[in-house]
């Protein structure tokens, strides 16, 4: 007969600093019943239900929620097949993708969203209100891009459908370059000038100035720092 382990109660330490985990938040601090492979703790979902889980489960983005999230997506792929017959369509994918990167904290995508405190606005968490907002995905070479403010919110003003190109130039590590008076990304300029990108930025870092990043034909010149570029 299996042994049945009873849950001990919780200790709670004075100094206990609640922490968010996706949907969950701790309430006890951890705790280990007798007999119990893994420390649990007690926590207090979005939704007010509240449960205890292992720790560990919880910290290495195994749950991000009580269970709602996955009920709330499902709830929202049939009102959306009853309502607009979008359910399962790339502007669909792509809505339910937005949410998954900013709100469960096992996509894999998730550190550089809701992991750095980016966020969903109300009307564009609700699919109706995000197919206002956007309308339909143009196409499969169109993607959600957070522009102008790259390092911003998902929010009305701050959304649009965009080419990977578009969002390579509104990348937060893009170069921008002044040159001849016009100041412009290191992608447009070499879309502009019709040369790879990768040679301006070798160029630059090898101590190169702008105008013979720009001008030089390949191979043109020895780089200080290493061979012909």
């Amino acid at each position: 007969m299996a042994k049945r382990i009873v849950a001990q109660e919780p200790w709670i330490a004075p100094d206990f600093s609640p922490e968010t985990f996706g949907r969950l938040t701790t309430v006890s601090s951890v705790y280990k019943p007798e007999g119990s492979k893994h420390a649990l703790q007690d926590f207090v979902c979005n939704c007010g239900n509240k449960v205890t889980k292992p720790r560990v489960n919880v910290v290495h983005n195994n749950c991000s929620s009580c269970g709602c999230l996955k009920r709330d997506l499902m709830a929202a792929r049939n009102k959306a097949s009853a309502k607009h017959g979008y359910f399962g369509t790339p502007t669909y994918r792509s809505w339910e993708a937005m949410i998954a990167r900013c709100e469960d904290t096992s996509h894999m995508a998730y550190h550089n969203y809701g992991g750095r405190g980016i966020t969903i606005d109300p009307i564009l968490r609700e699919f109706t209100g995000f197919l206002a907002v956007l309308g339909p995905r143009p196409s499969l070479e169109y993607s959600i891009d957070r522009h102008p403010n790259k390092d911003g919110n998902y929010e009305p003003g701050n959304v649009r459908w965009a080419t990977r190109k578009e969002q390579l130039r509104n990348t937060r590590v893009n170069v921008v370059i002044e040159y001849q008076g016009k100041t412009q990304c290191a992608s447009a300029w070499a879309e502009e000038l019709g040369i790879p990108v990768g040679r301006i930025y070798d160029r630059l870092e090898s101590g190169w100035s702008i105008e013979d990043a720009f001008t030089v034909p390949p191979r043109g010149r020895r780089s200080s720092k290493g061979p012909l570029v």
